[in-house]
């Protein structure tokens, strides 16, 4: 699309597409351990709630 672009000139734009590794990788990591962190969050909060037997009248 960007050779397109250029009527009249007979030279391509430099493009470079290069995959960062350590960055995706340290993005990556952050991301895997957010959601391990918000994963073991809501599964402590659904295992308080197994866990609390009280029985509750329901008021609406």
């Amino acid at each position: 699309m960007a050779a397109l672009s250029f009527t009249g000139v007979a030279a391509a734009p430099p493009a470079r597409f290069v995959l960062e590794t350590a960055g995706t990788g340290l993005v990556l990591a952050a991301a895997a351990a957010g959601l391990a962190l918000v994963a073991a969050g809501v599964g402590g909060r659904v295992a308080a709630q197994v866990r609390d037997t009280t029985y509750r009248e329901e008021v609406r």
